[in-house]
């Protein structure tokens, strides 16, 4: 899984096969609040490609400033819902015939992220 961790104003690419322990290794060694974010499928190859495409935001080792083309991607992974957003981490799984599949929201906050992303009312 590659994780999207955030620190400030920081954002940490990485990924894990245990997303939640590894969150938990990284609390225990920083000072600083961090939230996950959301998660995507891959693996080395794939957060290689995600640190390539967001190089200009590099920071140090895995973290990038939260800015510019990240910060408008990480917003819309996160997904606006009325005047605040998503809390919970998500995971977004592409499945082979395209279609994304949300896991760790509920009915009712899939529903929300879903008018939201088309633009809907609530």
């Amino acid at each position: 899984m590659i994780y999207f961790i955030k620190c400030g104003e920081y954002v940490k690419i990485g990924h894990s096969g245990q997303v939640r322990h590894r969150l938990n290794e990284l609390r225990s060694s920083n000072p600083a609040e961090l939230e996950l974010l959301f998660c995507l499928d891959g693996g080395l190859r794939e957060e290689s490609g995600w640190h390539i495409r967001f190089v200009k935001y590099h920071h140090r080792n895995e973290w990038f400033y939260l800015a510019g083309e990240l910060a408008e991607f990480v917003k819309e992974h996160i997904g606006q819902i009325g005047n605040g957003s998503v809390t919970k981490p998500y995971i977004a799984r592409r499945r082979c015939d395209g279609r994304l599949t949300l896991h760790g929201l509920t009915w009712n906050e899939r529903m929300q992220l879903l008018r939201a992303t088309r633009g809907e009312e609530q």
